[in-house]
């Protein structure tokens, strides 16, 4: 029962009448510009230059297991001032999902095939700037591509087998894996690119179960899955064979 100020029995406990304060809300601060990327066609020559040692080095790695598909992952560095999220949409209407953001704002970047082809288009896109105005016959101020200027083009690059190596088990195996040994079962908790649906993650871990199945020795298996809303793992049992 509310307490009424004219009431005696709680005079412990006052009532104060709160007067309503409007929400003053700070408006977000204005994007920062880009750093100076220099003509619009340079840096779009050092993108490809860039695309172009990322797919000569994919070409270089062995062919996937007969029946798993290739995958592209790579991780895409960001100057300081840049907003992770916008680069983020611009990637998603290439078909590049982003499926983390590390501490330092880069991005690592994930396709479910190796076709950069999309990638190029914005490029050019970019490259040939902005359009004209229909309405007015004049060029708009930019492209939906400019935010490409906010990457750090020369350290973007696949992503690799010792990013793939959390501290523990690199600390297990050491520098180069040289301390695995080979007829030992090691239990490995595996974690996923989570690329946003239910149905993605167990396609991941049915990936990841047919990998391990191709040529499995004793007691090399899944032991567990776990597929959340933000989270794909597993631990599986492999012999060091496998050069973990």
């Amino acid at each position: 029962m509310p307490h009424h100020p004219d009431d005696n029995r709680y005079p412990h406990l006052p009532l104060i009448l709160e007067q309503p304060n409007p929400d003053r809300r700070k408006r977000p601060a204005p994007p920062q510009p880009p750093p100076p990327r220099g003509t619009r066609s340079r840096f779009a020559g050092d993108v490809r230059d860039r695309l172009d040692d990322m797919e000569e080095e994919l070409a270089q790695k062995p062919a996937p297991p007969a029946g798993l598909h290739p995958h592209l992952v790579f991780r895409v560095p960001l100057a300081g001032n840049a907003s992770p999220q916008q680069i983020a949409e611009m990637l998603g209407k290439i078909g590049i999902t982003v499926v983390s953001i590390e501490s330092d704002k880069a991005i690592i970047a994930f396709r479910d095939d190796v076709d950069l082809s999309s990638f190029r288009q914005a490029v050019t896109d970019y490259e040939q700037g902005p359009r004209v105005n229909p309405n007015t016959g004049e060029l708009y101020g930019s492209t939906q591509w400019d935010v490409l200027e906010y990457i750090e083009t020369p350290q973007m690059r696949l992503w690799g087998r010792d990013d793939r190596i959390g501290h523990r088990l690199a600390g297990l195996i050491g520098d180069a894996a040289h301390s695995i040994v080979q007829d030992e079962l090691y239990y490995l908790d595996v974690e996923l690119w989570h690329r946003g649906t239910d149905e993605l993650a167990r396609a991941a871990i049915g990936e990841l179960q047919q990998l391990i199945d191709l040529e499995a020795a004793a007691n090399e298996r899944v032991c567990d899955t776990f597929a959340g809303q933000l989270l794909c793992l597993a631990r599986v049992a492999l012999r060091g064979t496998k050069r973990v």
